[in-house]
């Protein structure tokens, strides 16, 4: 079995891939992807490098989204017409139609139109609309109504060759409160600037009093359609929105790949920076993390506790920023690498300085992936 693993150059968002190849065949048995999308400015340079990592004769088994969020899905759409419709499951965190739906509204209102078609593409296959198209959307659930982390997820099994099974996916399901708070105290303070105020009521359109109330008129046609009309308050909504790094939804979606238990002998080779390095690293399993707060505690202890001795790749999440990294929850025991997906010219200034300082203190090797081909980082793992 060979496995080859792909962290794109699309920038400020996420588009990662697996291949799963059998011994001798040039056509990969299995195809995943987590998450595929970037930034507003980087759209369309990032559509040729999803048009090319697959062809009409591929099929995606698997794409795992972590969040809804424009630079996690944006070019979802790109992909799905690069495999001809040909992807067998989506696998989301819960998110309910009502979130869909403000999903939908505000990425029409911000002009994210790859967005909002895959948004609508989703809740229509949720209305059990599939078009023709046979794929099946999976979410995964919380047995916690505020969102907080769970061990909820099951193991998806690739049966690559005969035998006993090898290689598991184990999606889990956590909470992105903060990022939904985030949004919400943003629309809070443009919602009391009066000038807002001036111009919705000479719009005819409602006083709005809380981030509460304006998250339901969202859901409102006749709303959504007179902030459209409106060039001051339409680019409001869209300047708040477009500050938060995250979503309506409040869950987000983690990812394990990797062997399914230990003792597996496998060497992994690195590809980066246009060097290619061989070594046995037999900790070759790999954790997508999104946007999600950096938590190795956690995850360490509760959520992989049954893996974490398999995984040696950690994506680090949220493009690096320190609004996501707390240190006393990132104790680094061992080598890891961590793979960060960067815009060059990002005005966020991610990833930040004093976290990859840290992981080098800490013996952790990040590496940054932008826009720039050069800066693609692969991993091939093979049994040895």
């Amino acid at each position: 079995m060979k496995v080859v693993r792909t962290f794109h150059p699309v920038g400020q968002g996420a588009f990662y891939s697996e291949r799963f190849y059998e011994e001798d065949n040039p056509q990969a048995k299995y195809n995943i992807v987590y998450d595929c999308g970037t930034s507003w400015g980087a759209i369309t340079k990032a559509k040729k490098v999803v048009n090319l990592a697959f062809d009409k004769n591929d099929t995606i088994d698997y794409l795992f989204i972590s969040h809804l969020d424009f630079d996690h899905v944006s070019l979802a759409n790109t992909l799905i017409e690069s495999v001809d419709g040909k992807v067998r499951n989506i696998v989301l965190p819960l998110v309910y139609k009502e979130e869909v739906r403000i999903g939908i509204n505000l990425n029409y209102i911000a002009n994210h139109q790859e967005t909002e078609t895959f948004l609508r593409w989703i809740l229509n296959r949720v209305d059990g609309n599939n078009n023709g198209i046979d794929t099946r959307i999976t979410f995964i659930g919380s047995n916690d109504d505020k969102g907080n982390v769970t061990a909820g997820g099951e193991k998806i099994t690739l049966q690559i060759e005969e035998g006993e099974p090898e290689w598991v996916l184990i999606p889990r399901n956590i909470s992105a409160m903060s990022r939904r708070k985030e949004l919400l105290e943003k629309f809070d303070r443009m919602l009391s600037d009066p000038d807002f105020k001036e111009e919705s009521i000479r719009s005819g359109l409602p006083v709005v009093g809380s981030s509460d109330e304006l998250l339901h008129l969202l859901l409102d046609e006749r709303y959504v359609a007179g902030i459209i009309r409106n060039k001051k308050l339409r680019k409001a909504i869209k300047s708040a929105y477009e500050k938060v790094a995250g979503g309506v939804n409040v869950n987000s979606l983690l990812l394990y790949s990797g062997p399914a238990r230990e003792g597996l002998n496998y060497m992994m080779c690195l590809m980066y920076s246009n060097m290619f390095k061989r070594m046995r690293f037999r900790r070759v399993g790999c954790l997508y993390t999104g946007d999600s707060d950096c938590d190795i505690y956690e995850w360490k202890s509760r959520l992989y506790s049954d893996v974490w001795q398999n995984i040696g790749t950690v994506q680090l999440p949220h493009h690096g920023s320190l609004k996501s990294f707390e240190v006393k929850k990132n104790d680094i025991d061992r080598v890891y690498y961590f793979p960060v997906s960067c815009g060059s010219t990002n005005s966020y200034g991610h990833p930040s300085g004093k976290i990859l300082a840290y992981l080098m203190k800490k013996n952790g090797l990040p590496h940054i992936v932008t826009e720039m081909a050069n800066t693609v980082c692969i991993q091939e793992i093979v049994r040895w």
